[in-house]
């Protein structure tokens, strides 16, 4: 029986993944010296491996089946093992593209979310298709598990050829129980993080475990590494950051759904919490589908100096403005959707026409700087900024892009810019932003010039920014309270501002179902209008 110490991935849900390279560093260091087997890092795109100084624990990175991504051959990596969470739905899928990943030396399994979710039968008619796998990681996300459950799930892939992995959670004050039991019936490779870390109730304890198996199966982990660790990087988190066994936590797990559930349900008084998570219960959810304010806000500016008056044009019939306000308004997503504009004429047009606006200051140099002003009148856990000059962004578009933001109900960025495809008209253009990202999705450059240069035989694929960003209130702060950096005054491109400030944005690759267009200057109405009849759009 090996360890798996995920504190760097599971426990990045507490402070979303914002570990110091020299955290992960001392984390990976004490489970190493420790005797642990496996470390897991993050979630690809998270970390960066070559941070890890790498000793003999294996490093292993978990990606979501949804989200998967191209990874180079092992031997030019960093990483020795990868998990591919899987929901229900993708777990067939999930197992090719782990045959996939073995084929570039990769150790690759994956890990079944919500093993609670499955039917006898159905875990026995997966058990025939698994021996492909590695590694198989049987995880009880919404900690529902009471012990003899874990017995008999891991009764039925004991016998398989994969080595069978348990992952807990701590909702039902189970998770140390479960693990034992787990062990006892055979499992080879348990889940832990240092002092529980981990949302919502939190996970197997590492160090608790390591004390166990010491004491009963005569191994010979090394308790003080783990525990130094703690000390110095793990227990300060706690006067920030809450995670561990509560009621509302409780409640999730007797009704085996996503713990999120309990944090939305906290807020309320416990007998207030157990009606509402009852009554989620009974629709049993596979995934947290719960509710983020999300608020929309369309800046919209008349003294434009490409384009004065350019909100207010007509658009085959219809006010540009009210096109874009009509297609945000189609996206069910938005708590609330708003023009926010600093010109009379403007908010004499919203309205007359029924569209909501906030006036803002004229004093505002960007789009952005205008949202932050919102984001001071309106709370929300998004602001979503779509461009006043984007009316072939439609509501289909737009909810791709914000889902991808909320889909697990995590918030791993402060700062989010959409993407697409750009061809060669548009690379050439300076009024478009062409975009260049890492292997992970965050933004490498954007320039109004062609970029990357391209000076060898090889096509590469281009991107071009598309109007549509979103902030978390923290992001908007700190855009505002930034001073304009050099490059952004240069490219005119505020999103710069970010990168030299040394903050990651997440770029959204969002498929057009034909080519966008941005009104930046007159010509470009003749070009929407021809688009719009064209797709017979109103």
């Amino acid at each position: 029986m090996k360890l798996l110490d995920c504190t760097l991935r599971d426990g990045g849900y507490i402070n979303n993944w914002l570990f110091a390279p020299e955290v992960v560093n001392a984390i990976y260091k004490a489970s190493n010296d420790a005797g642990i087997e496996y470390v897991e890092i993050g979630y690809i795109g998270k970390v960066n491996p070559f941070f890890i100084n790498k000793e003999e624990s294996k490093i292993m990175v978990m990606m979501d089946y949804n989200k998967r991504e191209v990874l180079q051959d092992c031997h030019l990596s960093n990483i020795d093992c990868v998990r591919i969470a899987t929901h229900k739905s993708d777990l067939f899928n999930a197992i090719t593209f782990s045959e996939k990943l073995q084929e570039k030396g990769y150790f690759t399994g994956i890990q079944m979310m919500g093993i609670s979710n499955y039917t006898t039968e159905e875990l026995m008619k997966i058990s025939k298709s698994v021996d492909c796998l590695d590694f198989l990681t049987l995880a009880d996300s919404n900690g529902s598990l009471f012990p003899h459950q874990v017995e008999n799930i891991i009764n039925i892939f004991k016998t398989t050829k994969p080595k069978i992995g348990f992952h807990s959670h701590n909702n039902l004050q189970l998770s140390f129980a479960n693990s034992v039991i787990a062990t006892n019936a055979g499992a080879d490779i348990i889940d832990c993080t240092f002092q529980g870390i981990g949302r919502g109730a939190g996970n197997l304890p590492t160090e608790l475990f390591i004390a166990y198996l010491n004491k009963h199966y005569k191994q010979q982990y090394e308790l003080k590494p783990v525990l130094e660790a703690i000390e110095k990087y793990i227990s300060p988190l706690k006067s920030s950051y809450v995670w561990g066994y509560n009621i509302p936590n409780m409640l999730t797990g007797l009704e085996g759904i996503h713990p999120y559930y309990g944090r939305d349900a906290g807020k309320q008084c416990l007998t207030s919490a157990l009606d509402t998570i009852e009554k989620i219960g009974e629709k049993k959810p596979m995934i947290y589908n719960g509710q983020r304010k999300i608020v929309c806000v369309i800046p919209a500016r008349y003294k434009s100096s490409r384009f004065p008056g350019k909100p207010l044009e007509m658009i085959n019939g219809k006010m540009l403005l009210q096109r874009v306000y009509e297609n945000a308004c189609n996206v069910d997503l938005f708590n609330h959707v708003l023009v926010a504009t600093d010109d009379v004429k403007i908010a004499e047009q919203c309205k007359k026409l029924n569209m909501q606006y906030l006036m803002t200051s004229t004093s505002c140099k960007t789009g952005t700087d205008r949202l932050e002003e919102v984001s001071k009148r309106i709370d929300a856990d998004i602001y979503v900024n779509l461009q006043g000059d984007e009316c072939l962004i439609l509501p289909e578009e737009i909810t791709e892009f914000v889902k991808e933001i909320i889909e697990y109900g995590e918030l791993d960025r402060i700062a989010f810019n959409g993407m697409t495809d750009c061809d060669e008209a548009d690379l050439h253009n300076i009024n478009v932003p062409k975009v260049v990202t890492n292997i992970y999705g965050d933004l490498l450059y954007m320039s109004r010039l062609p970029i990357p240069y391209n000076k060898s035989s090889y096509t590469p694929r281009y991107f071009k920014e598309l109007g549509i960003h979103a902030y978390t209130k923290k992001g908007l702060s700190l855009f505002s309270s930034s001073e304009q950096s050099e490059v952004e005054k240069t490219e005119q491109l505020e999103f710069l501002r970010f990168l030299e400030s040394g903050k990651p944005v997440r770029m959204i690759y969002v498929k057009m179902p034909f080519k966008n267009h941005a009104i930046d200057i007159p010509t470009d109405i003749k070009v929407v209008e021809h688009i719009l009849k064209e797709q017979k759009i109103e």
